[in-house]
């Protein structure tokens, strides 16, 4: 197969939804190939089972099949189960990127990611949903004012997370060293609610389009488990100081709603706090909501800058017609893609979690 093919592989909870239905579905079925059918369940089947020799092989034959298909179509694929088990740490994704690239080895990878924190609060949310229900202390396994590690995948018929042992950037690294740092666009959730036009040239190029499909209007409402959610994580339980800075190292992070490109000389700068599990771990609590929103860009920043770190020397490359230039030509920095304006979100100034609020 000739054709050229994008691989969208999550994160779970980053607007993967969205992707799928207001811009991959609404792509020309002319050009393009979105999720057919028995190729996207093969993969997914494969993804969620790595172990499952069946599964594996099963993927092997619907891609062959697509293959002498004849179809000249750009294939798109969308499977948030690529970057592994959103519950278990993402346990899988090594094995996955391996057969990703055995399979699809002209594939070009679309990686989104999201703030520690927001992304606890959303998968608790749909913890809510579609488990009996429980504390997001038990979630989060906030125990006697301290993280602890998962005991086991389910606690009284609940899934739960280590919220201390999330593994963003070892994704990105390990998709960078089997594709190549050039052929993962890096993208984050919180920029893909702004400046949607700079996040839409952007894919456009992606998809060698002049320009996307425009979406339909729609309206989002936040809900109050959302409201809740970021009460308890960004109040001082999980959102902490970082010690090189403290919060009065904020002053002026307050406003910075997208992250800054990395400078030029960023790959050669040490950055050894990124996205470790270690990083939140023993720190100060966030006192003030000030200082929850500058934790929140901080930590956006440093997940971009972080990409540039993993490709030292590599050229840089603009990205969506936004300057500045980067450490290693896959690191895109993006903003917008806004489903609708969200409203502001407002913030306990008590230290103390919220009343809890259970599904049932």
């Amino acid at each position: 197969m000739t054709a050229p093919v994008v691989f969208h592989i999550g994160l779970h909870k980053t607007g993967t939804r969205f992707l799928q239905r207001m811009v991959f579905a609404r792509l020309d079925s002319r050009r393009f190939a979105f999720n057919p059918p028995q190729l996207a369940n093969s993969l997914r089947d494969a993804f969620r089972e790595p172990s499952s020799d069946a599964a594996v092989e099963q993927a092997r034959a619907a891609v062959e099949q697509w293959r002498n298909s004849g179809d000249t179509r750009t294939l798109v694929l969308s499977i948030a189960h690529a970057s592994g088990d959103m519950y278990g740490m993402h346990q899988g994704c090594e094995t996955n990127a391996r057969l990703v690239r055995e399979l699809l080895p002209e594939a070009r990878i679309v990686y989104v990611v999201r703030h520690p924190a927001s992304w606890l609060q959303s998968a608790y949310r749909q913890s809510l949903v579609k488990d009996p229900g429980q504390p997001i202390e038990r979630f989060l396994n906030f125990y006697d004012g301290r993280f602890r590690r998962r005991p086991a995948a389910w606690v009284a018929g609940n899934r739960n997370v280590d919220a201390h042992g999330m593994r963003f950037l070892e994704i990105y690294r390990t998709f960078a060293r089997a594709f190549g740092p050039e052929r993962v666009w890096l993208f984050t959730q919180e920029d893909m609610r702004r400046r949607s036009d700079a996040v839409g040239r952007s894919l456009a190029e992606l998809l060698g389009l002049s320009r996307l499909p425009d979406p339909p209007a729609r309206a989002l409402a936040e809900s109050l488990v959302l409201g809740a959610c970021h009460s308890f994580i960004l109040s001082g339980h999980l959102v902490a100081a970082w010690a090189a800075t403290g919060p009065q190292g904020w002053t002026g992070a307050r406003h910075a709603a997208t992250p800054a490109a990395p400078p030029a000389q960023a790959a050669q700068q040490p950055h050894q706090a990124w996205l470790r599990p270690a990083a939140l771990r023993g720190l100060g609590p966030v006192a003030t909501p000030r200082h929850a929103r500058a934790a929140r860009g901080l930590l956006r920043r440093r997940i971009c800058r972080a990409a540039a770190d993993c490709c030292p020397g590599a050229g840089s490359r603009a990205a969506g017609g936004l300057t500045g230039a980067t450490g290693h030509p896959g690191y895109k920095r993006l903003s917008g893609m806004s489903h609708a304006a969200l409203p502001r979100k407002t913030y306990r100034r008590s230290t103390q979690p919220p009343r809890l609020i259970h599904s049932r």
